[in-house]
């Protein structure tokens, strides 16, 4: 027998054990995440689905991306926490598409209309709530710079009016400003 095929097999053999006694392993070997309960955490404005969001999408991607390193998560289990912390879905699930297509965006409002954004930033608010950690350096400037909440209906790709010797730019923190570059030319 193959060397790869012989420890599939006392692999498979050690996961039915593990199963059986009950140490909850997955099935792929590794342990399973655990998992913070984000039940009993309300959040303002969350029975609406207008949580008012604190963060940038490039924030909640690098959070995204840490949360899936974790053993024994799948996509498709993230997409299913996620979609739970909806109150008033508007679609029926999430799939790993939209999270994928989420995920590939870069910029700091780039995909904040994605509903995905949205339920993962209150998983993630949820979940920082139940660990008890304090709020970040980030988190502190994005309350100053929008008292009201990011802004999840633009996302940056309409148009912008400027003279010639102005050009527009995207802060960290996903605000639009004006830098003049020039004196402004005469026809």
């Amino acid at each position: 027998m193959p060397d790869v095929k012989k420890r599939q097999k006392t692999e498979a053999a050690a996961g039915d054990a593990s199963s059986s006694t009950g140490t909850g392993s997955s099935r792929t070997g590794r342990a399973a995440a655990p998992q913070v309960s984000t039940a009993d955490i309300h959040l303002p404005g969350e029975e609406t689905d207008e949580v008012p969001v604190y963060d940038t999408c490039d924030e909640i991607r690098k959070k995204i991306n840490a949360h899936l390193k974790t053993p024994g998560l799948t996509a498709a289990q993230f997409c299913r926490d996620i979609y739970a912390q909806l109150r008033a879905p508007t679609v029926k699930c999430f799939q790993s598409k939209q999270l994928n297509d989420f995920r590939n965006k870069r910029g700091p409002n780039a995909g904040c209309a994605s509903k995905v954004f949205y339920a993962a930033y209150v998983f993630f608010e949820k979940k920082r709530i139940a660990e008890g950690k304090p709020k970040s350096q980030h988190r502190l400037k994005m309350e100053t710079t929008w008292p009201q909440g990011f802004d999840l209906e633009n996302d940056g790709r309409g148009c912008v009016t400027v003279f010639d010797n102005e050009m527009p730019t995207v802060d960290q923190y996903g605000q639009l400003h004006i830098e003049r570059i020039g004196p402004l030319h005469r026809l």
